[in-house]
Order: structure tokens, then C-alpha cells, then sequence
């Protein structure tokens, strides 16, 4: 795992921005791999993350942007998306980040 630790902590916003957008990268060979090609995703419909934080940190919206800016600059206006930027005490494997993906495919 790249980035692993705490935001606000062991690891700085831009470390967490970092991380997100990995997870992005991740997400979207997944759905290539479920869809076979990424011409087929009609539109995001909604990123939710999760950011293993230290109490007080306040900085989620800015670490989700690495995954949404991702998103944007590989599918275009399809990269568009409702998200949820959640901030918790505790992460599997003590990762930095985490994102589910809701996409909408071409049937």
C-alpha cells in the first residue's frame, strides 16, 4: 500500500490527495476491466470516500479532490459525479484513503 497513516498526523493533505487519486487510478481499472473498455461508462454517479483522519482534521474535501480530479481529467464531463468525503478514526490496513465508486454503463 503506497500511503498508509493518519491525514493531519502521519500524513499531510497533499500526501492525502496523492492517495486518493491512486484509489481513482484503481477504480477506474477496475471499471475497465468489469467493462472492457472505458468508452462505455456513461457517467460517474457518485464517489464516496473515506479518509483515515486525526481528531480535529478538516481537510476532506481537499484529499477526495485527488480522486475527483482524476475522474474529470480521464472522462471528461462523464467524470462528473455527486461525493461524500467522510472523515474516520480507523482504516483496514491503516490506509489513508478509500473510495467506492457508482458508475452507470452502456447496456
Amino acid at each position: 500500500m503506497a500511503f498508509v497513516g493518519r491525514l493531519g498526523t502521519e500524513l499531510t493533505v497533499e500526501q492525502g490527495y496523492e492517495a486518493a487519486r491512486l484509489c481513482a487510478l484503481n477504480a477506474l481499472a477496475q471499471l475497465k476491466a468489469a467493462t472492457g473498455d472505458l468508452e462505455r461508462i456513461r457517467r460517474l454517479v457518485r464517489v464516496e470516500g473515506f479518509v483515515h483522519c486525526a481528531p480535529g482534521f478538516r481537510g476532506h474535501p481537499q484529499v477526495l479532490n485527488g480522486a475527483s480530479d482524476l475522474f474529470y481529467a480521464v472522462l471528461l464531463d462523464r467524470g462528473a459525479h455527486a461525493r461524500l468525503a467522510v472523515g474516520i478514526s480507523d482504516m483496514p490496513l491503516d490506509a489513508a484513503v478509500q473510495i467506492q465508486v457508482t458508475a452507470e454503463v452502456e447496456g
